[in-house]
C-alpha cells in the first residue's frame, strides 16, 4: 500500500507527458534501497554501539566519499546559503540521531515502513516552504502512503523489538 502511494507521488509530480521515472528517479530508488540496508545495519550495530558513535561513523564514511567531488567542484556559498546549509545540517543531525536511537526499540522492518513517510514529508514541505503545487494524483499517493504506514505501524505495534542492552 505504501509503495503504491509512493509511486503515485512520483507519477503525480512528474512533468507532463512523462512517466516520472528517469535517471534521477532510478538514483533515488537505489538510494532508498541503500537506506534500507543502512537501517538494518544500524539496528544490528545498535546492539553494541551508541547513537553518537554510529552517527560519527556514518559522517566519517560520508565525508570520505564526498570530499573529492566537493573540493573538485567547490562553489563558495553566499551568507544566506550558509544559513540554509547550517539549518540542513542541524535538522539532519537531529533526525539521524533520533532514528538511530529509535532503532534500539523498533524492528528494522517497521523502521523501513515508517521511512516511507519521507516522500510525503518532502511533498508537504515543498508545498509549505517553496510553494510547490500538489496535484491530485500526488495528493492521492500521499494519502495512500499515510494509510499504508499507519496500517503497517498498527500491525507491528504488538510485536516490539527487544531493546538492546547498553
Amino acid at each position: 500500500m505504501t509503495s503504491t502511494g509512493v509511486v503515485l507521488v512520483i507519477l503525480g509530480t512528474a512533468p507532463a507527458g512523462s512517466v516520472g521515472f528517469g535517471r534521477w528517479q532510478l538514483v533515488a530508488v537505489l538510494s532508498a534501497m541503500l537506506s534500507g540496508a543502512a537501517v538494518a545495519t544500524i539496528r544490528e550495530v545498535r546492539k553494541t554501539d551508541g547513537s553518537w558513535e554510529i552517527f560519527a561513523a556514518f559522517c566519517a564514511a560520508g565525508a570520505a566519499i564526498a570530499v573529492v567531488p566537493a573540493v573538485k567542484d567547490w562553489v563558495t556559498p553566499r551568507p544566506a546559503e550558509w544559513a540554509l546549509l547550517g539549518a540542513v545540517g542541524v535538522t539532519s543531525v537531529i533526525g539521524q540521531l533520533l532514528m538511530t536511537h529509535a532503532l534500539r526499540y523498533v524492528r528494522a522492518a517497521v523502521g523501513g515502513i515508517i521511512a516511507q513517510l519521507t516522500p510525503v514529508t518532502s511533498l508537504a514541505l515543498g508545498w509549505a516552504l517553496l510553494g510547490d503545487r500538489i496535484g491530485l494524483l500526488a495528493g492521492a499517493g500521499a494519502v495512500l502512503t499515510l494509510l499504508g504506514v499507519s496500517v503497517g505501524a498498527y500491525l507491528a505495534s504488538g510485536r516490539e523489538a527487544d531493546p538492546v542492552d547498553e
